[in-house]
C-alpha cells in the first residue's frame, strides 16, 4: 500500500493506493493538527511526501521509513525546454509526466483547474514546452471583491448562486463573469491547441474540474459540435489525476 502526502497552501491530501487504485483520499486543512495524527494512523509499505505547502520537521518525523520526499529528479525522462523551470510548480511537472505515461505516442495537454487556472503542455518527444497560468475560479470571485469598495465575496455562496450568460443581479453577474471566463477560455485555449497540435490529449484536473466539466457540459447541452469534440478526445473530468501521479512515480522508488 502507498500513501501519498501532497501538502498545498490550502489543503492537505493522504491517498492510500493499492498499486494503481486510489483506495482512500482524506482532505484536510494544511494547518491542522489532525494531519500528523491521521499519517500516524494509516497502514502503508512506503510513502510519498510533496506539495508546495509548508511541511514542518514534526510532520515528517511522523511518517515511517521508507519514505521519500518528491524532488524533481525523480522526473529523468522529461526534457525541459520549459525557460524558468526552478519555478515550474510540482503540480504541473508530476500532471505533465503522468499524461505523458497515458498516453506515450501523442502530444498531452493538461488542464488544472485549481487555485489558478494552467494549460501545461507536454509533446510526443517528452518535451514539456509550457502552457499559462491565470486565475483560478475562487481567485477570480476573491479578487472582485478585494480589489472593489461594493462587491461581495461569493467564493462560499457560489455554489448556490446559478450560472447564467446573462446575469440578473451583481451576484448573478460575478457569478457569470467568473464561471464563463473560464469557461470561455479553456473552449478557446482547447481550440487553438488542437489546430497546433492535431495529435493532442487533453485531461482535466484540479479541485474545481468536476465543477467547471459540469458547467462545460450545460453551457454547451445544444453544442453537437463541442460534445463530438469532447466525445472524441475523451475528455472528462479527474481530480485525483496529480495524486496519480506521485504514486505512479512512488512505485518505481
Amino acid at each position: 500500500m502507498n500513501l501519498i502526502i501532497e501538502i498545498g497552501n490550502t489543503n492537505a491530501k493522504l491517498a492510500l493506493f493499492e498499486n494503481n487504485e486510489l483506495q482512500e483520499k482524506i482532505v484536510l486543512p494544511a494547518d491542522s493538527v489532525e494531519i500528523i495524527q491521521k499519517i500516524e494512523s494509516l497502514r502503508y509499505d512506503k510513502a510519498l511526501l510533496a506539495g508546495s505547502g509548508a511541511i514542518s520537521s514534526e510532520l515528517w518525523a511522523s511518517i515511517r521509513e521508507p519514505k521519500f520526499r518528491f524532488e524533481r529528479s525523480m522526473i529523468s525522462d522529461v526534457e525541459m525546454v520549459y525557460q524558468t523551470p526552478h519555478l515550474l510548480g510540482e503540480d504541473r511537472l508530476v500532471n505533465a509526466y503522468y499524461a505523458k505515461e497515458l498516453n506515450p505516442k501523442c502530444d498531452n495537454l493538461v488542464i488544472d483547474c485549481g487555485t489558478c487556472l494552467t494549460f501545461t503542455l507536454i509533446d510526443s518527444e517528452r518535451k514539456l514546452i509550457g502552457g499559462s497560468i491565470s486565475p483560478g475560479l475562487n481567485m477570480r470571485l476573491k479578487s472582485m471583491h478585494l480589489l472593489t469598495n461594493a462587491l461581495p465575496d461569493l467564493t462560499e455562496k457560489r455554489s448556490n448562486i446559478e450560472s447564467k450568460l446573462i446575469g440578473t443581479s451583481t451576484d448573478e453577474s460575478l457569478i457569470s463573469g467568473a464561471i464563463y471566463g473560464m469557461l470561455y477560455e479553456i473552449e478557446g485555449r482547447i481550440e487553438a491547441y488542437s489546430r497546433q497540435y492535431p495529435n493532442l490529449k487533453f485531461h482535466l484536473t484540479g479541485g474545481d474540474s468536476a465543477y467547471i466539466m459540469a458547467e462545460m457540459l450545460k453551457e454547451n447541452e445544444n453544442n453537437e459540435i463541442l460534445k463530438v469534440f469532447c466525445a472524441k478526445n475523451e475528455i472528462f473530468a479527474d481530480v485525483n489525476f496529480t495524486l496519480k501521479g506521485f504514486n505512479s512515480i512512488l512505485n518505481l522508488l
